[in-house]
């Protein structure tokens, strides 16, 4: 069967599965049981780091319930403000809706390019109060983004 539901915000799918695995390391499933499939009032979310399709809150899966029906009591569904209810998923707005938010780290290995004139011949300072004027004219290329570049001076 297949299920699209447009009257509520989507469930927003923590990317822990609250707290239940390491994102960076642990695949999270979130499973969709019809209980009675003559009826849609029965219907069961919830994720799990499990491949299985069998609700285990005790370990080691420590499955979670996607939306409990309380979002009263602190255990909030993360599917809207505007969907604050005591609805179980089975009879909420938000059923079939779901969302997930990935990050993504990007390393560039590649140094950026940096030319710079060589600094005109100056005096050394006769003491610690002297001090003057220093420009530096330089350029800087990356071959991935629009390069920011700031110069910090620590004499």
């Amino acid at each position: 069967w297949c299920e699209y539901n447009t009257l509520g915000q989507p469930y927003l799918i923590p990317r822990d599965g609250d707290g239940i695995r390491n994102p960076e390391t642990q695949l999270l499933y979130l499973n969709v049981i019809p209980r009675v499939t003559t009826t849609l009032t029965d219907d069961f979310a919830f994720l799990s780091r499990f491949t299985d399709r069998n609700y285990n809150p005790g370990a080691p899966q420590f499955d979670q319930t996607l939306d409990d029906g309380n979002d009263m009591d602190g255990t909030d569904d993360d599917n809207g403000n505007d969907n604050i209810d005591n609805d179980v998923y089975a009879a909420d707005d938000s059923r079939g809706a779901f969302r997930y938010v990935q990050f993504v780290k990007i390393y560039d290995e590649v140094a950026p390019v940096i030319e710079a004139d060589e600094p005109e011949e100056c005096f050394g300072g006769t003491s610690v109060t002297c001090t003057a004027d220093l420009t530096l004219t330089f350029t800087a290329v990356d071959e991935c983004s629009d390069v920011d570049v700031t110069l910090q001076l620590d004499a």
